[in-house]
């Protein structure tokens, strides 16, 4: 049977409509589900943030390094407690059931004086060189600088510590 040049005509209009369409519609959708994928990576990434709250721990904290007055019973945030500037306590402060949480190394100079403490120093060792590394699976490296007074043998002199954290990306 035979078919005139008009219904021809139709049908092949007809084809090329139907899979632009298509191309159309696979490329909305597509668009849409790229767009979505790094709205929402981008609202969940909070390795950087959770990296500043342990810095902040460190300096603040009374668990941490923070200077804790037996008489008055206050923390002073920003005045560190030279004797408690060791790793154990520093292991101690960042207790996390989770150890692949983070890492960190803290640095504390004052007078003539230098001293280090190391959360998770293995993972730190390793992770530090991995940071900054694009994508899921790998390490944001967070740095802060804090001027601080430090408390030493009944002394209070200036300082500065300088805090390296680790945490991996989720």
């Amino acid at each position: 049977m035979k078919k005139s040049r008009r219904a021809q005509e139709d049908i092949g209009f007809d084809a090329i409509t139907i899979i632009s369409i298509i191309f159309f519609v696979t490329f909305v959708f597509l668009s849409y589900v790229f767009f979505a994928n790094a709205f929402f990576r981008q609202r969940t990434e909070t390795a950087e943030a959770e990296a500043k709250i342990y810095a902040e721990r460190m300096v603040f904290a009374r668990e941490c390094f923070a200077y804790y007055s037996l008489e008055t019973g206050r923390t002073y945030p920003g005045i560190i407690d030279a004797s408690n500037f060791t790793t154990e306590r520093l292991e101690g402060c960042m207790n996390f059931s989770n150890p692949e949480r983070a890492a960190a190394a803290a640095e504390l100079a004052f007078g003539t004086n230098n001293r280090e403490a190391f959360y998770n120093k293995e993972k730190f060792e390793v992770w530090k060189n991995l940071a900054g590394i694009p994508g899921s699976g790998s390490y944001e490296k967070y740095q802060m600088v804090v001027p601080v007074s430090v408390f030493d043998a009944g002394k209070q002199q200036g300082g500065i510590i300088n805090i390296t954290v680790v945490v991996p990306r989720g």
